[in-house]
């Protein structure tokens, strides 16, 4: 658990954290194969945004931070579902934005719950020396 406190490993956390939205943007922002059935992609949408939230508390040590990050990658979420609208093949799909901000959401609160176990964790074990 000591690792999650090293000031290396956050940092590490925090890069590979903002280099993944440039592959979440790709992901969304890229024409759709052949064939591909609509909204089979709801659960794909929360889960994305659901672990880029969560994500967070490898490096975040403040329910402040952890929720701005997670408001930020909602915003992130929504403006590339309107970003759709310009990419051959996709659309603005209002239960896509819907299913990012559920997700953002999910893993927001997820983040703060493992935020408050970390900070427990790390307070007994202060204690106990």
């Amino acid at each position: 658990m000591r690792i999650l406190h090293h000031p290396r490993f956050r940092l590490v956390s925090c890069l590979i954290w903002c280099l993944s939205w440039p592959a979440v943007a790709a992901l969304l922002l890229t024409p759709l194969p052949f064939g591909f059935i609509a909204r089979s992609d709801l659960l794909g949408h929360v889960l994305l945004f659901a672990v880029m939230s969560v994500a967070v508390v490898t490096f975040a040590r403040s329910r402040t931070q952890i929720i701005t990050l997670a408001v930020l990658s909602i915003a992130y979420g929504v403006a590339l579902e309107f970003g759709q609208a310009y990419v051959p093949g996709r659309t603005f799909d209002v239960a896509d934005a819907i299913a990012n901000a559920v997700g953002g959401v999910a893993g927001c609160l997820t983040a703060l719950v493992l935020l408050e176990r970390l900070v427990a964790t790390t307070t007994s074990g202060r204690n106990r020396t």
